[in-house]
């Protein structure tokens, strides 16, 4: 997907988040609650494995995260926050590298009523992150910190969007099914430092999915 096209989706869900939903139910009168999440997020990192040293394998583009969130509101409006991370590894020992991304921020979501029991919901995330690439080579050559370095660590620092749609579940009273697809936009991702050097690697952008259960009270 284009970037252009990135952000037109993006501006789309936002847009959705201000309109009325036409032909459905209220959401619920009011909600508040928090759980967790397991997900996996899917990103293009041909730019830093490209530059990986000879006898690294180049690290896995799908990553296992994991997530918090907590929410409360009415009318079928939430506020709160929203936190995750994961990490992806290739090699072991002194031959490999790690890749490893945090996020969090605040979260605006609508819910629609669709059913007794079935809720639909889209938000926004917006937020900041951080990420740490570390590469460990045992065979060092030349003057480059990624293609030499025996033990490197690069650090990169950005703004979060996150606009996702899904489904909430209710399998309890007091206990919620959330599954919800989005796409993890990281502003300033492609800029990694490592001591006074910048490098322009892999931005952190990507599809998201996420599952996870939710704890509290609704009506």
């Amino acid at each position: 997907m284009s970037v252009g096209r990135k952000w037109w989706v993006a501006a789309g869900l936002a847009g959705l988040l201000a309109a009325p939903a036409a032909q459905a139910a209220e959401g619920p009168a009011f909600f508040a609650g928090g759980g967790a999440e397991v997900g996996g997020v899917r990103y293009d990192l041909s730019a830093i494995n490209s530059r990986l040293p000879s006898g690294v394998d180049p690290l896995p583009e799908t990553m296992i995260t994991f997530h918090g969130s907590g929410a409360g509101g009415a009318t079928g409006w939430t506020l709160g926050g929203f936190g995750g991370g994961g990490e992806a590894s290739s090699g072991s020992g002194d031959q490999g590298a790690s890749l490893s991304v945090g996020f969090g921020g605040f979260e605006v979501t609508r819910l629609v009523g669709l059913g007794p029991r079935v809720t639909g919901l889209l938000a926004l995330g917006v937020g900041g992150g951080g990420a740490t690439l570390r590469v460990r080579h045992t065979a060092p050559s030349g003057s480059d910190p990624l293609g030499s370095a025996t033990d490197t660590v690069l650090e990169s620092s950005f703004f979060v969007l996150l606009p996702s749609a899904g489904l909430r579940l209710q399998l309890a009273p007091m206990l919620w099914l959330d599954a919800r697809a989005g796409y993890l936009f990281a502003p300033g991702s492609q800029t990694w430092t490592w001591q006074s050097y910048r490098y322009t690697l892999s931005p952190l952008h990507g599809p998201m999915l996420r599952l996870g259960l939710l704890f509290g009270v609704g009506d």
